[in-house]
C-alpha cells in the first residue's frame, strides 16, 4: 500500500500547485446500485471545501496525467480501506487528504466531505491515521498538532 500511497501523493504535487491548494482530498461515494464514485476536492485555506476540476482553468497535458494518476492511486487506496468494513455497515463516504507529502485518513470520521471534517481534525481533536506519513514541517502536521493553551504571564 506504501508504493501506491506514494505515487498518489506524488501526483498530487502538480495539483495542489496549479489549484493553490493546502489539501487536496479524494472522496469516493458508496453505493451499491451504481460503481464507486470518486471526486477530488480542496482546502486553499479561504473557506470551504471546493471541486478540485474548477481549479485546474488551465490544465495542459502533464496536469491531465497527474490529475489521471491521482485518482488511479487513490481509487486503490479508498477500494483497500472500504475492504476492512462490513457490507451491511459502509459509510455513506470515504476519503482520504494529502498536502502532498503524506496521505491521512480518519477512521471515525472517514468522509472530508461532512462539513465539520477539517474542523473536527483541526488541532488534533480527532485523530487520523497516516497512511504514509507527512511531512513534520507540511501544512497537514501544522494543521494538526495539538493547539497549546496561553498562559498567564
Amino acid at each position: 500500500m506504501a508504493g501506491i500511497a506514494q505515487r498518489f501523493v506524488e501526483n498530487a504535487g502538480p495539483l495542489l500547485i496549479a489549484s493553490r491548494s493546502l489539501l487536496i482530498t479524494l472522496t469516493m461515494t458508496v453505493d451499491p446500485t451504481r460503481p464507486n464514485n470518486v471526486r477530488a476536492y480542496y482546502w486553499n485555506g479561504k473557506g470551504h471545501l471546493r471541486a478540485l476540476m474548477p481549479a485546474l482553468r488551465y490544465m495542459d497535458r502533464s496536469l491531465g496525467r497527474s490529475l489521471t494518476a491521482f485518482e488511479g492511486a487513490g481509487r486503490m487506496l479508498l477500494d483497500d480501506l472500504l475492504q476492512r468494513w462490513p457490507v451491511n455497515a459502509c459509510p455513506p463516504a470515504i476519503g482520504i487528504v494529502t498536502d502532498g507529502s503524506g496521505v491521512a485518513f480518519s477512521r471515525d470520521h472517514p468522509s472530508p466531505m461532512h462539513a465539520d471534517w477539517l474542523t473536527m481534525h483541526l488541532g488534533g481533536r480527532r485523530k487520523t491515521i497516516d497512511l504514509l506519513p507527512c511531512s513534520p514541517d507540511g501544512y497537514w502536521a501544522r494543521l494538526i498538532a495539538p493547539i497549546k493553551s496561553q498562559g498567564i504571564h
